[in-house]
């Protein structure tokens, strides 16, 4: 009697467990699929100078810039269950880049290309969850004032990067399961011109960098 008592209950215990497991499957499917969207955003660069002779501080400039950005964006996401999902994709962006290196400063045309996959959390188990994304990828620089401007730079003895790593991460809203709607930042570990000169009496320093980005995107999911 008491075997039997066991084995009914260890079936509906592993019944509830494969009803739980079925319904979190379906709804990870909702969530999952092919992705296309667009962002809006702020590119932050900045231009460090320091000059040093003798002991004594020649210069010492940061001069600070904040550019439009817009670009799109496509991929797959594919949720584990109804709070955790993985997602790879691609993006492009445009900015028209003000080089605050000159003056008067010069504009460039810049375009990203990058390959990324982020890690995503969602706070609740319904069709319209608040969550978080934290992931990174590589990313490559490329226009045609821009690399000769950095083909310039390097007849300074200076080290130049069109192309690294970056960070991204932010915190995302959906609706209805399709609509995603994410403000989020992309730091990058990389510096794209950095100059250091350093003799007895001098020390001479230059960077030049875009070390965030930070965006609000839309993406739908089919």
């Amino acid at each position: 009697m008491k075997t039997s008592k066991l084995i009914a209950i260890s079936q509906r215990f592993f019944i509830s467990i494969a009803l739980i497991s079925f319904v979190n499957a379906l709804q990870a499917d909702d969530k999952s699929g092919v992705f296309a969207g667009l962002q809006i955003g702020g590119m932050v660069s900045y231009m460090k100078t320091n000059s040093i002779e003798n002991g004594v501080i020649q210069i010492d400039n940061l001069d600070k810039n904040v550019d439009f950005s817009s670009g799109v964006r496509a991929g797959y996401q594919q949720y584990f269950n109804p709070y955790n999902g993985l997602r790879i994709y691609a993006t492009f962006d445009y900015s028209y880049f003000k080089n605050i290196g000159f003056d008067p400063p010069k504009f460039y045309d810049m375009f990203r290309y990058s390959a990324a996959a982020d890690y995503l959390i969602n706070f609740s188990n319904d069709d319209s969850p608040w969550g978080l994304f934290l992931g990174g990828g590589y990313e490559w620089l490329e226009g045609k004032k821009f690399l000769q401007w950095i083909d310039d730079m390097k007849e300074n003895d200076g080290e130049t990067k069109t192309n690294g790593l970056f960070v991204n991460l932010g915190l995302s809203k959906t609706f209805l399961n399709h609509n995603r709607f994410e403000l989020g930042a992309k730091i990058r570990l990389y510096k794209i011109w950095s100059f250091k000169w350093v003799t007895d009496t001098t020390n001479q320093s230059q960077v030049f960098t875009n070390p965030v980005d930070f965006y609000l995107s839309y993406s739908y999911i089919f």
